[in-house]
């Protein structure tokens, strides 16, 4: 694919898609790598991805939340310092699913859902999109969404509102912002075995891994690099003409 030598973004680096989307691009660009900015809020989960990744690799390292817009203008920022201009953004940060109904579901914990999936969301792109046209040419931003934004699930109402509104905003960037030539897609994988993923939702009770078999035509779990694939396709040229798209990973669920 199309990567070498590009300025790539990736929010939610330091596990899951977005490490594994880190490690796929800087695997397959090593004789012109693609400059990776790689930022998550575990300073540890960060280290470890920044140690995996090829001696040949270009990254850099940021430790910030992305609820935080003032630390997403500097993310940006200092990727355009670097490097001039920014060619893509996978934006993975957030938080996992937490299976709770909705009688037990507080202000508190919508709130906090919501910011961490959608205003970070937010916060990065109108980031990005504040640049000149020449510092942004022709960028690709691809963002985590999941297949509960689309079909939703019982005792996920919370978190399938965040995921689903990540698909709604995606769509409607890619009206706004085709005309100065950014292209704007989104993914929605389910049953993806990563980190944080793995244990964390529960859907009616049941265990996901245990489950999968019987939810997927394919009777497995998907994997963070099969995600990652997918992302490195809508942020390379190869995928050019494809914007407000949602890629659904799901193992044809």
């Amino acid at each position: 694919m199309s990567l070498r030598g590009r300025v790539i973004l990736i929010t939610g680096a330091g596990s899951g898609v977005g490490r594994a989307a880190a490690l796929h691009i800087a695997k397959r660009t090593v004789h012109n790598p693609a400059k990776l900015f790689l930022a998550d809020v575990s300073s540890g989960g960060l280290r470890e991805t920044l140690s995996m990744l090829p001696p040949e690799a270009v990254a850099y390292g940021t430790v910030f939340n992305s609820s935080d817009s003032a630390a997403c203008r500097e993310f940006v920022m200092d990727a355009v310092k670097k490097e001039g201009r920014i060619d893509g953004a996978l934006l993975c940060a957030g938080m996992p699913a937490m299976a709770m109904p909705i009688r037990e579901t507080s202000d508190e914990y919508f709130q906090q859902v919501m910011t961490a999936n959608v205003f970070s969301l937010f916060a990065t792109i109108r980031a990005i999109v504040a640049l000149p046209v020449s510092q942004t040419p022709g960028t690709s931003i691809v963002a985590v969404s999941s297949g509960v934004g689309i079909e939703g699930a019982a005792d996920l109402s919370a978190y399938s509102a965040t995921k689903a509104a990540v698909i709604g905003f995606c769509k409607s960037l890619a009206k706004e912002l085709g005309p100065r030539g950014m292209r704007v897609n989104a993914l929605a994988p389910a049953y993806i075995q990563a980190g944080r993923e793995r244990g964390a939702m529960a859907m009616n009770g049941e265990d996901v891994g245990r489950s999968a078999s019987e939810r997927t035509p394919l009777g497995r779990m998907g994997q963070p690099e099969e995600v990652a694939s997918a992302a490195a396709f809508l942020l390379s040229g190869d995928s050019s003409f494809i914007s407000g798209s949602v890629m659904e990973i799901d193992g044809g669920k």
